[in-house]
């Protein structure tokens, strides 16, 4: 028979045993539901920027097909369009559920497509070519943000 310390002991490593138990349990339900939120959010962000290709190239052709010489109402009417692609974008990534460890980069993507959209808003309602260009010109730097952001954000989610 055991004496009280030794049963005490033993139910000592018991209890350790099953909080150890628990714990481990814990500890893989948050990894595997980071996995999975990370998993969604690579996927919902994918489908995005798909999206947002599409338009992207779209706008590519819209502006082709602007008779020469080129009508700057026709290449301004492109500009809305891309404009509210660019604003549904944005919309979609506040939509997504992204891991904390990449909301930051999120939210920063969120407000450049915004930026952009805004830039384009103006652009569709410059009143010369002259202006057009000015604002055409300002805008390439925001752009090329906005492509490095999402290289950023692309690879905290894969990190």
């Amino acid at each position: 028979m055991l004496s009280a310390g030794a049963k005490r002991l033993v139910v000592l490593f018991l209890v350790l045993g099953i909080v150890q138990y628990v714990a481990s349990g814990a500890v893989s339900v948050t990894r595997t539901s980071s996995a999975r939120k990370t998993t969604e959010a690579r996927s919902d962000l994918a489908a995005a920027h798909n999206t947002l290709v599409g338009r992207v190239q779209q706008h590519q052709q819209q502006i082709a097909a602007c008779a020469a010489p080129v009508q700057l109402s026709c290449v301004q009417s492109a500009d809305g369009e891309l404009a509210d692609a660019f604003a549904a974008f944005a919309t979609e990534l506040r939509r997504i559920g992204f891991p904390a460890s990449a909301q930051a980069e999120a939210v920063e993507l969120g407000d450049l497509a915004d930026r952009l959209a805004s830039a384009l808003g103006e652009r569709a309602t410059a009143a010369s070519p002259e202006e057009y260009q000015q604002l055409a010109a300002r805008d390439q730097q925001l752009g090329n943000s906005f492509d490095q952001q999402e290289l950023v954000l692309v690879r905290s989610l894969s990190a």
